[in-house]
């Protein structure tokens, strides 16, 4: 078994990977983060892994990271093969299909894997709903998967990566995320210089309230349908809704 530690410190690189069932949509939304375009032509499923490197300017203290985005294929053929990318991953993008809900029945599968594989308790997990496109054809309830979320310390959101405007949703959960993480780790080191004094690594409670979100089944309006379960209360003008937290079944 792999030994896993929980945090880890590389410096200013962030690892993302993208996993979830073949079919869900990785592909697209790791090439409309990439390109910034979306593309009219359905990608094929994944053979092994694809990689890009980018650098990003996070935080308050306007910090530059290495960010390498990793899309993992789905299928259980190339899954030994996947799994390898896994290993140091900071945040991992979970991804579902709303409009199937055999993409979820597997995801406490999906979420045990990533946290064996990545070697990396504290790795921060984004459950995404993506296809919200075709929200008419919805097959799983966002309100079950953002309580399924909330109850799990996760991040949660849907979008559609048919949806140009919906690569700043992306870019903008990453640079919070990899901000937050970075804030980790810049505390973890004061502890070398200060041991009585443990760096405290949880999550401070969110602000009274950041929502301006429109419904998931608003498609007419600009902004993406969205709800976001806050790491730290700096917050921009557009913040994200925070959701209360309920019991549910997924399936």
């Amino acid at each position: 078994m792999a030994t896993r530690s929980t945090s880890r410190d590389t410096g200013n690189k962030i690892k993302v990977i993208l996993v979830g069932e073949s079919g869900v949509g990785k592909t697209s939304i790791y090439k409309l983060y990439e390109y910034g375009t979306v593309s009219e032509v359905a990608w094929p499923p994944t053979l092994g892994v694809y990689t890009n490197v980018v650098n990003l300017v996070v935080g308050n203290t306007h910090q530059t990271v290495e960010l390498e985005m990793a899309d993992t294929g789905g299928s259980e053929q190339f899954r030994s093969i996947a799994t390898q990318y896994y290993r140091n991953a900071d945040i991992a993008f979970l991804v579902y299909d709303i409009t199937d809900s055999n993409s979820v029945q597997h995801i406490e599968d999906w979420v045990e894997d990533i946290k064996e594989y990545s070697e990396n308790n504290d790795i921060k997990i984004v459950l995404i709903g993506n296809k919200l496109d075709m929200v008419k054809a919805r097959k799983i309830k966002q309100e079950d998967m953002s309580s399924y979320a909330k109850a799990r310390d996760m991040f949660f959101i849907e979008m559609s990566a048919k949806n140009a405007d919906h690569r700043r949703l992306v870019d903008d959960l990453i640079r919070e995320v990899a901000s937050f993480i970075m804030g980790q780790r810049i505390r973890s080191r004061s502890i070398v210089t200060a041991p009585n004094n443990p760096p405290d690594n949880s999550p401070p409670v969110p602000s009274s309230d950041h929502s301006h979100n429109p419904s998931a089944t608003d498609l007419s309006a600009s902004k993406p349908a969205t709800e976001i379960i806050k790491l730290h209360e700096n917050n921009g003008e557009d913040g994200k809704q925070k959701v209360e937290q309920k019991k549910c079944k997924l399936c």
